[in-house]
């Protein structure tokens, strides 16, 4: 029914075009609503100005400036630089200089082979949220150009960009994006507008939320589309005094409060598994939920706790350095954009969320005052922002086990040790900005980001280009027979999506261990199925184990992409290499029990051909960066170790297999003379014997310095002896036991323990207690 409505439509909207209808510029009456509360008004002028100076001052000159390039016409669009001289053409692509067609909208071809380009690149200057730093900067200088800019181009594209022509008039996300923008900007030029002109202005307004109410993007899995038009039918609902103005505030809020059921998970992350498109849904809510608290709007209690939750994602997933790592999909889009360079920055929604939720650790990660507050809170959000005592947050690692992500680091500074691990699913639905990297991880050590994601490039400049960057080549994980773990169908969407599941999760002040595993290569007809376990030895070292189960011979890749930064060295020895940022910050990479050969690794930086050794800083744009390639041929299942250190630290390693069903790591760390044994098991509960314990079970880790052994933990074990420390045996499995500063702690059942355990200080810790 829904697809009979649109081919309706779309014949009602060739007949208007045809007439050249006036409906673009509205036949019906609207004008801004007097009694709305939108985020800060004209009358604020010499107040906001004032404070801006204050807490914003080193921006200033660069606010102007950029201001200025806009008054020229010149725009970095995506990274490509375009001058449009004395008119902008609105319809310019600026990659290949052509010109999108003037015809009916629906008739435009631009996706698939016969496409122009990429019409992102053309809808990022039709947004016009740069219309935000022409506004600041009239207000700051007092400079009428800038405000003079904003009503000329506003003109000129409603005279340039009739009803359903060009392809201005294609998606109403990007619609809503353009009317949020027109909205935002109002406040700065409010007194510029004649009478004539305010009324063409809202009546434009009115017709583009009327475009955006007749095609919302409901399908089978919603996504971020929706949450863009629906926020703008809220928002231009409230700004505008028209007849469908209530109704598009029901709308607009009731679509947004039912799409967090649908598109979040309960640990907060949005579900198409993409961090850049949680920070754009998320964007959005926060408009609402400031302007919902300004009106006086009644709204679910849920909106409120959903938003809280999806910020605290936002918190545990940033890097050291308050960037986010690239797990799918990005396209720098935002739905607040409120400064030039805001396309990189998440910290801005920490700081809203510390404000309105007065959560000192939103503050503690966020630093300092954003200019999100100043302009959506005003002086009371700045004061209510600075008031919170920042406090670290509790945790310093975290499984966000819905979205499959876990976060590894040793601290909140930011020269933190960090590690974020990939074991969640592709994306929901289609899958659509997924990308096929189950396990993968990245790395950051001394608050520089070594081993990164390469990113995403572009949806359609390039498909075998698009292809690449959300290949499993592209990602820090394993590569079977130079397949994908999913196969793609088109650029949007997959064939088959392979499915990760986490085994096992610990966190301590000691280390981190995550155990994950996929299944993407079971389809092959001999299956191959990875596992990967990664332990934390904060704050200096990682040892991370694949595990390859399979029956007959294979191609295993395993690649680790570096930051373009990076010099990678290979004059450490035998299969050991370090790599060196330009900062002389190092990390040391060993390949473990392979000593018995060199291995084949290749670095690749830049490779066209083999479209191998690139990075995507940010949308539309591509640098060469190194990346390790490590090829192997195996016959039958194989287990692989590589140990990830700081390089200053000179660790020694050895790592011994137990029958193939455990794997036993030594680490000594020369300085601290401390030495942690590391055991887990493969494929069951597994044995060993070392020189001072014994163990079977699942996991240990026992850390002895000088003075002894400072710290003990095992689980899912039946038998433990430590010499001259413990005897513990037990027919049925215990649970866990944990040694602390008052002894042992051993968890578990009460009627489990028909063993012996021989330690003074025990203390059982029943099953029910816990």
């Amino acid at each position: 029914m829904d697809k009979v409505l649109k081919r309706y439509r779309k014949v009602l909207y060739r007949r208007r075009y045809r007439k050249e209808s006036a409906h673009s510029n509205g036949t019906t009456e609207a004008r801004v609503n007097p009694n709305g509360s939108l985020f800060f008004h004209s009358d604020d002028k010499d107040k906001l100005t004032a404070l801006y100076r204050r807490y914003f001052l080193e921006r200033v000159n660069k606010a102007i400036k950029a201001a200025d390039d806009i008054c020229e016409h010149k725009f970095n669009i995506f990274g490509c630089q375009v001058d449009h001289g004395p008119k902008i053409q609105w319809a310019l692509d600026p990659v290949s200089g052509n010109l999108w067609e003037d015809r009916f909208s629906f008739d435009i071809v631009y996706k698939g082979e016969r496409r122009l380009g990429d019409i992102r690149f053309v809808w990022e200057l039709n947004k016009h949220q740069y219309f935000f730093t022409l506004g600041k900067a009239y207000w700051i200088t007092g400079d009428e150009k800038y405000a003079e800019e904003i009503v000329g181009q506003i003109g000129s594209w409603m005279n340039e960009n009739p009803f359903c022509r060009g392809i201005n008039w294609i998606s109403a996300l990007e619609i809503g994006a353009r009317v949020i923008s027109w909205i935002m900007a109002y406040p700065f030029v409010k007194e510029k507008m004649g009478d004539d002109f305010a009324k063409k202005f809202t009546r434009s307004i009115y017709a583009q939320l009327e475009f955006i109410e007749e095609n919302l993007s409901f399908a089978r899995f919603p996504n971020t589309h929706l949450i863009g038009e629906a926020a703008a039918l809220f928002i231009g609902g409230l700004f505008l005094e028209s007849p469908r103005s209530e109704k598009w505030i029901y709308m607009g809020l009731k679509i947004l409060a039912k799409q967090l059921d649908e598109q979040v998970h309960k640990d907060g992350a949005h579900k198409e598994q993409s961090l850049n498109y949680h920070r754009f849904f998320l964007d959005y809510y926060y408009l609402m939920l400031i302007l919902l608290k300004k009106n006086r709007i009644a709204y679910p209690a849920k909106i409120e706790a959903c938003i809280e939750k999806m910020t605290e994602f936002v918190l545990y997933t940033l890097r050291p350095d308050g960037t986010a790592p690239s797990f799918g999909d990005a396209d720098d889009a935002r739905g607040i954009f409120v400064y030039q360079d805001c396309v990189k920055d998440y910290l801005g929604l920490l700081a809203l969320g510390a404000t309105i939720y007065q959560r000192g650790d939103f503050k503690y990660v966020a630093k300092g005052i954003a200019e999100e507050v100043f302009w959506l809170l005003g002086e009371e959000g700045v004061n209510r922002f600075l008031d919170i005592e920042a406090k670290k947050p509790a945790a310093s690692s975290m499984a966000l086990e819905d979205a499959g992500y876990y976060a590894m680091r040793d601290g909140w500074n930011p020269d933190s040790s960090y590690l974020i691990f990939d074991c969640g699913p592709l994306g929901f639905g289609q899958g659509g900005h997924g990308h096929a990297d189950a396990l993968s991880f990245q790395l950051s050590y001394k608050g520089f980001n070594f081993i990164i994601d390469p990113g995403t490039y572009s949806y359609n400049l390039d498909y075998e280009w698009r292809d690449y960057f959300r290949s499993t080549l592209a990602h820090n994980t394993i590569v079977i027979d130079s397949l994908n773990q999913s196969e793609m169908m088109d650029r949007m969407s997959w064939i088959s999506k392979a499915q990760a599941k986490c085994n096992l999760w610990l966190s301590m002040e000691q280390f981190d261990f995550v155990d994950g595993e996929h299944d993407g290569y079971a389809r092959l007809r001999d299956p191959v199925l990875h596992r990967r376990m990664i332990f934390f030895g904060k704050p200096h070292y990682w040892l991370i184990t694949d595990v390859l189960s399979c029956s007959r011979s294979h191609t295993v890749c395993r690649n680790f992409h570096f930051h373009p930064d990076v010099l990678v060295n290979f004059g450490l020895g035998p299969n050991v290499l370090e790599a060196i940022n330009s900062g002389e910050k190092r990390i040391k990479i060993e390949l473990l029990g392979e000593e018995s050969k060199k291995t084949p690794m290749i670095v690749f930086k830049g490779d066209q051909e083999k479209k191998i050794g690139w990075y995507s800083e940010k949308y539309g744009t591509k640098s060469a960066n190194p990346t390790l390639k490590i090829t192997d041929y195996i016959e039958g299942g194989k287990i692989y170790t590589t140990f990830i250190s700081s390089v200053d630290m000179n660790y020694k390693v050895e790592r011994k297999l137990s029958n193939g069903e455990g794997i036993y790591v030594l680490v000594i760390d020369p300085l601290s003379k401390n030495n942690d044994h590391i055991f887990f098991s493969v494929k069951r509960q597994a044995q060993v014997i070392a020189d001072f314990f014994s163990f079977q079970g699942r996991f240990l880790f026992i850390r002895r310095g000088e003075k002894g052994i400072s710290f003990v933990y095992a689980m899912d074990f039946t038998r433990l002896e430590i010499e001259k420390e413990l005897s513990y045996s037990s027919p049925n499995k215990t649970k866990e036991i944990k040694y602390s500063a008052i002894g042992y702690e051993v968890s578990g059942r009460v009627e489990d323990f028909k063993g012996r355990v021989h330690r003074s200080g025990i203390r059982i810790v029943t099953k029910e207690k816990n």
